[in-house]
């Protein structure tokens, strides 16, 4: 585990330009943003940080550019910025800003700018943003441990490396992560083994993106999922410009989701009561994907098998009822 001082940048600038999500339950975490919060800012550093919620999401008016920011801090080297490499990692991860592509990186240039202003701005927070972790009294170390573990069985000789960046000042149920070469930093108000798993599944459940797209081209997005539910939660973007072909691409990452969610929840050692957790949030597959890749329990290398199989199930399903 490891404190990272850009992402408490990132966080206390968020904080100090309306962010709220944090855990409003933590004393110590509402009294360390409380006193975030009255930090002065110059004018331009303030507008900037307020157009990272786009507000779409219900439940998150700061996605995606509230959890970008974050990502793309990883590929800042001083004045320096590969936005190249970051939006790659996004089009590989399937993020799409709801504003535009042109848009979102005209904002995100800005960033190498924002973080040098932040991270002097908030020099005397840090010892304070890593106190904050210390009282969440979570032994982050065994958990992604444990994590690396299972991730070694599952992915054997290529297995990603797993690693932790807290993040005590976002909510406490986003997780966001960034791929760097064979390593995986998931970044978090706390971590546990399933969110560690599930980030790195992402990367791989990825490589089989064509099996999934197959299958969105002739059914859409089939009943893997409540539609309502993902349209709120952020995964569909809601747009009256959007028609047909357009919402292809967000049916894609929704039943990619549900396919990480049950593989990462049976890996953690999560069983029908967690897989359900996942099909009353909206991802209604899930308990179906995870029981599948319980019998089946294949390795990495042959994912895209299990991938093919969880979709053919869904086909006969939709091809029963004439869809």
């Amino acid at each position: 585990m490891e404190m990272n001082r850009k992402i408490c940048a990132i966080a206390c600038g968020m904080v100090a330009t309306g962010y709220d999500l944090y855990d409003a339950g933590n004393a110590d975490i509402c009294d360390f943003a409380r006193e975030v919060k009255v930090m002065p800012l110059d004018d331009n550093v303030r507008l900037w940080f307020e157009k990272a919620r786009t507000g779409q999401v219900t439940v998150n008016p700061y996605w995606p550019r509230g959890h970008a920011v974050l990502s793309a801090s990883f590929f800042v080297n001083g004045c320096d910025f590969d936005i190249g490499g970051h939006m790659t990692f996004l089009d590989e991860t399937g993020v799409t800003d709801p504003i535009g592509r042109e848009n979102f990186i005209s904002w995100i240039a800005e960033l190498p700018y924002m973080l040098a202003y932040m991270e002097e701005k908030v020099a005397g927070f840090w010892d304070g943003y890593c106190n904050l972790q210390s009282i969440l009294a979570v032994n982050n170390d065994a958990i992604v441990s444990e994590a690396r573990k299972i991730a070694g069985d599952f992915f054997g000789a290529g297995a990603y490396e797993l690693f932790f960046t807290p993040n005590p000042l976002y909510s406490p149920y986003a997780t966001d992560f960034i791929r760097i070469g064979n390593r995986i930093i998931v970044i978090g108000h706390s971590c546990d083994v399933e969110s560690m798993l599930h980030e790195a599944l992402h990367v791989e459940v990825a490589k089989h993106r064509d099996l999934i797209s197959a299958y969105v081209l002739k059914h859409g997005h089939g009943n893997f999922a409540d539609i309502a539910k993902m349209t709120k939660l952020g995964y569909i973007t809601e747009d009256k410009m959007m028609h047909g072909d357009d919402y292809k691409p967000h049916y894609v990452r929704v039943i990619e989701e549900c396919i990480v969610r049950g593989i990462s929840t049976v890996l953690a050692g999560g069983g029908d009561s967690r897989l359900a957790v996942h099909a009353n949030d909206g991802f209604g597959s899930v308990p179906a994907i995870g029981v599948l890749f319980r019998q089946m329990r294949p390795e990495a290398n042959v994912l895209g098998s299990f991938i093919f199989q969880a979709v053919k199930w869904n086909e006969a399903i939709q091809e029963m009822h004439g869809n």
